[in-house]
């Protein structure tokens, strides 16, 4: 399993150059989007990068109260 320092959810203009930004100054990122186009090109950017492909999200689980 990949650990990033740093996840980003949603992968549009500013989530995309955000990532590029934290892998730039030697962050790994997560990346994230619902949108499949968005990360496959964020995909392509990290091949041997810092970057992290995200293309599904764990369900969270239901919490219960004490």
């Amino acid at each position: 399993m990949n650990k990033a320092n740093f996840g980003v959810i949603g992968l549009g203009v500013i989530g995309h150059m955000l990532s590029l930004n934290m892998k730039r100054n030697g962050f790994r990122v997560a990346g994230y989007d619902l949108d499949l186009g968005k990360v496959q090109a964020f995909g392509a950017e990290s091949a041997g990068k810092h970057l992290i492909i995200c293309e599904m999200l764990d369900t969270p689980k239901k919490r219960s109260r004490s």
